[in-house]
């Protein structure tokens, strides 16, 4: 009924879920003590005495009522506080997680069952804190209480009460075993669905952008690319979400995926790609995929239900493809592509020249392949460097950025941006956010939350 691993992975629920026992508690002795209280007064009157302080008695209730009020109040706030600590808790330790896997977290879970895992078994748990544990507490203590207050009235109903509390946990457990048998085998169809659902919608979205057999055959690494589609149903401006990874992985899970439903719900229709990260010369072949992917987009634009109005959002090595697509050198004039109304740069990597040499030179290898020349990554560098290719054709940005973020520095890269495109003369908007590590994604339960909706309304200000 309790499992100490789960209150120990959630410890800050624990003060919340004694608050709504305790609230609870407060909540039945009131109810005790306008019980006894009219009890009291139906035993007067019943027997003659009529000696009742009216005013003075609904005013006890009153209070008392008021008291229950208040306590009932706090009760629901504090278990919504104790759901609230477990989803954040949790989330959070799924989420590090799959960091400490790193970007083949595949090899170890499937996406789906990480997916459902976080999101539906997450949903679960927060019942079990919010709900199950404060009540499981409270019914516990609430027979104690009567105990000890029926007692002095009539003794052998206060043990017949107290003989029958066990009855309560002990049903709870029977139905506990029961559920757990039967949703175990209903589990374990549903991720296996999952995972069906997902490998043939990442093998359709990767059929519609690369239709043709002989282009797979010629280069199999296109294999691992996708384009999700998250339909509105409506004809409506659409966004490409692009995650993160270093040039190493594609983060979708955490980053892309979040922030395309989250455009669905705001009436956007949005695409999340998956490019070739992790391959030698990843950053040429994810521009390749990036370009590609808009062109199959406008090529389909009617079938998908999209106006010409559209904007990309990415976030590190995919804010670094996003902002890329914007320069003169590499972006969407050089791909023949309409120009889009806005760029997100979510904590962007616009600033190849680290000062860390250590640093700087793994992302040429992550972005250029290993083993070259010298003179060969630092020519990259100053190619794929976005700072050193922006013009007045650049389009609207709207940039944020958390000032803890160590790995990719907050002034170098989005304060510089907002700087050069000032000199420029291009619309932007920079949104600072103080606290926060590297890869926030949508940035709910942070400083960064709201940042999207800030973001489209920019977008909605371009036009």
């Amino acid at each position: 009924m309790v499992n100490k691993r789960l209150l120990s992975l959630c410890d800050e629920s624990k003060k919340w879920i004694g608050m709504t026992v305790l609230m609870n508690w407060i909540s039945i002795i009131c109810n005790i003590a306008i019980v006894v209280y009219i009890g009291n007064v139906i035993d007067k009157l019943y027997n003659n005495d009529f000696n009742i302080n009216i005013l003075g008695s609904a005013v006890f209730i009153l209070a008392m009522l008021g008291i229950r009020f208040v306590c009932n109040f706090l009760s629901t706030k504090f278990s919504s506080k104790s759901s609230t600590e477990v989803r954040k808790g949790l989330r959070s330790k799924i989420y590090q997680k799959l960091l400490d896997l790193g970007v083949n977290y595949k090899d170890t879970i499937s996406t789906s069952s990480t997916v459902q895992i976080s999101v539906d078994g997450v949903e679960a748990l927060e019942i079990y804190f919010g709900r199950y544990l404060p009540q499981l507490f409270y019914s516990l203590l609430a027979p104690l209480t009567l105990f000890v207050v029926v007692a002095p009235i009539s003794f052998k109903a206060a043990i017949v009460l107290l003989i029958c509390v066990p009855l309560i946990p002990v049903s709870i457990v029977a139905v506990m075993k029961f559920a757990k048998k039967l949703l175990g085998k209903y589990w374990g169809i549903y991720t296996n669905l999952g995972d069906s659902f997902l490998e043939n919608l990442h093998g359709l979205t990767t059929l519609k952008i690369y239709d043709l057999d002989e282009e797979k055959n010629e280069d199999p690494e296109k294999k691992n690319t996708a384009l999700f589609w998250f339909p509105t149903g409506k004809k409506a401006p659409f966004a490409i979400s692009i995650a993160g990874g270093g040039y190493n992985g594609v983060c979708s899970l955490m980053e892309g995926f979040p922030v395309a439903a989250k455009l669905n719900e705001m009436g956007i229709n949005a695409f999340v790609l998956d490019y070739r990260a992790g391959t030698d010369d990843a950053a040429d072949k994810s521009e390749e995929d990036l370009h590609r992917a808009i062109q199959f987009i406008f090529e389909n634009k009617e079938r998908f239900q999209l106006e010409d109005s559209y904007a990309v959002v990415g976030f590190s090595a995919g804010g670094h493809l996003t902002a890329e697509f914007g320069t003169d050198n590499r972006g969407y004039k050089t791909a023949d592509l309409p120009k889009p109304e806005m760029l997100g740069l979510g904590y962007a990597c616009v600033n190849l020249e680290f000062t860390e040499e250590e640093k700087k030179q793994q992302l040429s290898e992550d972005m250029f392949g290993k083993n070259r020349e010298k003179e060969y990554y630092i020519a990259k560098r100053n190619e794929f460097t976005v700072l050193d290719h922006i013009s007045s054709n650049y389009p609207p940005a709207f940039i944020w950025h958390t000032m803890e973020d160590e790995l990719i520095p907050y002034e170098d890269n989005a304060v510089a941006m907002k700087e050069i495109l000032d000199c420029v003369g291009v619309r932007n908007q920079l949104k600072c956010v103080k606290h926060g590590l590297h890869g926030l994604g949508l940035g709910t339960g942070s400083e960064a939350q709201g940042w999207l909706e800030e973001a489209v309304a920019f977008w909605k200000n371009q036009k």
